[in-house]
């Protein structure tokens, strides 16, 4: 069974990336510029979107990129902030089972 050739050029699309250091290097003073980092999404969205796009269309596509960041963003904000919550939990409930493990001790001692 053959499997099918995704018709996205990742490798150039990984390439076209690295050459817009806002878009990747965190120590990059250029990472933290949203318009710069805008700017490059826009290229790439003309890179690869179709030719016959009108300039609205990408720009379009632009908006629903930038979407995609900040809601990936806040779900990575959410999860880890329920995982830090649910860790207290499990520690603070860990620790009164061993307050009623030494009470039981120094009572039944």
């Amino acid at each position: 069974m053959e499997m099918e050739q995704d018709p996205f050029d990742t490798e150039r699309f990984i390439d076209e990336i690295e050459k817009r250091r806002a878009l990747w290097d965190l120590e990059s003073p250029d990472y933290k510029n949203r318009g710069l980092k805008r700017s490059a999404w826009e290229e790439v969205v003309d890179i690869f979107s179709k030719t016959e796009s009108t300039v609205e269309e990408k720009k379009q596509l632009v908006l629903l990129l930038f979407l995609g960041i900040v809601l990936q963003k806040r779900w990575k904000n959410l999860r880890d902030s329920f995982a830090r919550e649910l860790r207290k939990k499990r520690l603070r409930s860990l620790a009164q089972e061993q307050l009623r493990v030494r009470l039981m001790y120094i009572f039944n001692g």
